[in-house]
């Protein structure tokens, strides 16, 4: 947090932001996850950890049970970032090939 806040503008800001995202995820606090990684996607829009950032929040959304909004973020990734890793799983938990 201290890094995003005093290098807000650095190349690794998206980086330690997707991270936290990442700690609270492992720790299963599911509700805070989601915050932080959607602050990822409006922080750091053009950044390259974006779309990791949406499927973790996808997942995060699955584990509370939010099924629809899971989806919802799952087929975005698949339309803004078809050619990504992260849409190749995405479209595994849609059940797409």
């Amino acid at each position: 947090r201290q890094y995003v806040e005093t290098y807000p503008t650095s190349e690794m800001a998206d980086n330690a932001q997707y991270w936290i995202g990442e700690c609270l995820f492992a720790k299963r606090q599911f509700n805070d996850a989601i915050v932080e990684f959607e602050k990822v996607v409006t922080l750091f829009s053009k950044g390259d950890k974006v779309p990791g950032a949406r499927f973790k929040k996808g997942m995060a959304l699955m584990e509370l049970n939010q099924t629809e909004a899971a989806r919802a973020e799952f087929t975005a990734i698949t339309r803004l970032f078809p050619k990504s890793n992260e849409a190749v799983l995405a479209r595994q938990q849609l059940g797409e090939k």
